[in-house]
């Protein structure tokens, strides 16, 4: 019989109720060097105005790359999951790069 590992979980809190008229920010990274999988969820609170937003990626944590296209905050209050396979980065973080009113949580969700 062969021995599988146990699936490790990790969700780590990225943001939270972050009120997006405080103006553009780089939210606090994570090392995500341990994990197979990982999913970003966003959820969010009155939303008006045009909230854009970024998944970045880096290897040292310092000089960081975009890592896809950059995403927009629908108008209103709900919730989005953005799932990823694998990243070449060791660490990862969210850019909000254009801001309008209405609270944000980011959460990290990752296992391998």
């Amino acid at each position: 019989m062969a021995f599988l590992p146990e699936r490790t979980y990790l969700e780590e809190t990225l943001v939270n109720s972050y009120d997006l008229s405080n103006g553009i920010s780089a939210f606090t990274s994570s090392d995500i060097s341990q994990y197979i999988t990982t999913s970003l969820q966003f959820v969010y609170n009155g939303v008006a105005g045009s909230n854009i937003f970024t998944i970045e990626q880096s290897n040292d944590n310092t000089n960081w790359s975009n890592l896809s296209e950059e995403y927009e905050l629908p108008v209103s209050t709900g919730n989005l999951i953005i799932d990823k396979g694998s990243f070449s980065g060791k660490y990862i973080r969210v850019n909000i790069t254009t801001v309008g009113t209405g609270t944000l949580s980011v959460y990290l969700l990752a296992k391998r």
